[in-house]
């Protein structure tokens, strides 16, 4: 829950688009300064980017959707680019990425029924390909480390 605290800080907006970078300050800045949240704020800004290593695209891509007449999405992205471009993702990272795409409104859901909710919602992007290609990557990396031979889907029960 914690990687998605910028929502509740966001509270009263449908779909905030700059909950990562919301969530990032509230756990880096002012009173949790220097508390060691550094590495959960991270996951605040890369469970939004599974495309990270290609984070570099052109400032106002990193995500298509978001609506430049109603937000500032050029200084939001800078931001998110200056804190991933040279960052190097964790495992953690990828488990909270993957624990994110499997949740539901109210249950727990395949990754490729969350995709297929957030495109109809969304629409096609330009970079769908790439996201869900580097979806797949990071899943299959976490079930090698689990060695069960299970899918993520298998482990919690949906398949």
């Amino acid at each position: 829950l914690v990687h998605d605290i910028g929502r509740k800080l966001e509270q009263g907006r449908k779909n905030p688009k700059s909950h990562p970078v919301v969530g990032y300050k509230f756990l880096t800045e002012g009173e949790n300064y220097g508390k060691g949240y550094e590495q959960i704020a991270m996951s605040c800004l890369t469970h939004t980017f599974p495309e990270l290593e290609d984070i570099t695209i052109v400032p106002g891509m990193c995500h298509p959707d978001w609506d430049k007449k109603e937000r500032v999405y050029d200084e939001i992205d800078t931001f998110i680019i200056s804190k991933l471009e040279n960052y190097t993702p964790t495992i953690y990272d990828s488990i909270v990425l993957l624990a994110d795409l499997m949740s539901g409104n109210n249950n727990t859901i395949t990754i490729e029924e969350r995709l297929r909710n957030a495109y109809s919602r969304f629409g096609d992007k330009p970079n769908r390909i790439l996201v869900y290609e580097n979806i797949v990557k990071k899943k299959t990396e976490v079930e090698a480390l689990i060695g069960s031979g299970l899918t993520i889907e298998e482990i919690v029960g949906l398949k």
